[in-house]
């Protein structure tokens, strides 16, 4: 593994010390499953210095010095709070060219759909919205799956749903559908569903017309805590079983990145890129090897249907 600074003053101080440690679980969860699933990857650190703009700095530099054939963010933000006044939603389409250069140079890009259903909870009372960068166009999506293995006498099977939001722990695959971003061709091509119509958005005080937005997220891997992974904290195991979609979304890289090396070998004369779109080919044209889910109730959970291959 090596580690990376782009901006080159990533300090730590007394007052964001406790943000760093926190991040550090979520770090070493990223790597150690990463590396689980793709055992022979170089995996590069990039650190930043903010959870903010310098995140973007961080994957633009990734791009350009084409330092990764697949990036893992297992960070977000609610895609809501760029229209909660002062007005920044632009900043989106900013980010957009980053990841729009990453897909143009055939660079995949992973991304955290959130564990928190379909809602925003930073604010009161809670309301919709999908988790950017998730919801780029540009960005495979990675929602989440609750995962168990049926062992009998006889054989063992695999039961496998959508982590589902529950409204006492407020946890739950994140999805819905962007405020910003029009559906994906690959989206448009295969007819996703859209369970809500009209999803009223309180801080713009109207009914977004969700039809032929983007649907978040694409693909879904295990996230669900209870049916999630150990993981070795200093050395120790740690006593926590650990998930969330920051756990799905390393797992589908570095499962990605697997098949990329039996596919292509360590050249980088093709790859396979933006992971999405070549699932929706595959589904369009093979929907017998995908199964895929909604909402197990109507009025939680995430919005869109996930397409999970059949491995």
């Amino acid at each position: 593994m090596h580690n990376h600074l782009p901006n080159r003053y990533a300090v730590l101080t007394s007052s964001d010390l406790s943000t760093a440690e926190g991040w550090s679980y979520e770090t070493a969860l990223d790597i150690e499953y990463a590396h689980t699933m793709a055992p022979g990857a170089k995996i590069l650190l990039v650190i930043s210095p903010t959870s903010g703009d310098d995140l973007f700095t961080d994957i633009e530099y990734v791009v350009a010095h084409h330092l990764a054939n697949f990036i893992s963010l297992s960070w977000a933000s609610p895609e809501d709070a760029y229209y909660i006044p002062p007005v920044s939603y632009n900043l989106l389409y900013g980010y957009d060219e980053i990841f729009m250069q990453a897909a143009a140079e055939g660079i995949g890009v992973f991304a955290a759909a959130g564990d928190w259903g379909a809602f925003d909870l930073f604010v009161s009372p809670i309301e919709p919205s999908v988790w950017y960068p998730a919801s780029d166009p540009w960005v495979t999506g990675v929602g989440g799956t609750t995962l168990y293995g049926n062992i009998t006498n006889i054989m063992t099977g695999r039961v496998e749903y959508a982590w589902d939001w529950n409204s006492h722990y407020m946890w739950g695959s994140g999805g819905g559908y962007s405020f910003a971003f029009n559906e994906t061709p690959g989206q448009e091509m295969i007819h996703i569903v859209y369970e809500r119509t009209f999803v009223y958005e309180p801080d713009l005080g109207v009914y977004f017309y969700t039809v032929e937005h983007r649907g978040v997220p694409d693909i879904a891997a295990d996230a669900d805590p209870y049916t999630g992974v150990l993981l070795i904290i200093n050395g120790e195991l740690s006593p926590y079983i650990w998930g969330g979609t920051s756990l799905a979304t390393p797992l589908s890289a570095g499962m990605t990145t697997t098949i990329q090396s039996y596919l292509y070998g360590t050249g980088i004369d093709y790859t396979i890129g933006d992971l999405a779109p070549n699932l929706y080919l595959l589904y369009y044209y093979h929907p017998s090897q995908f199964y895929a889910w909604g909402s197990a109730y109507q009025l939680v959970g995430s919005l869109v249907e996930y397409l999970v291959p059949c491995l």
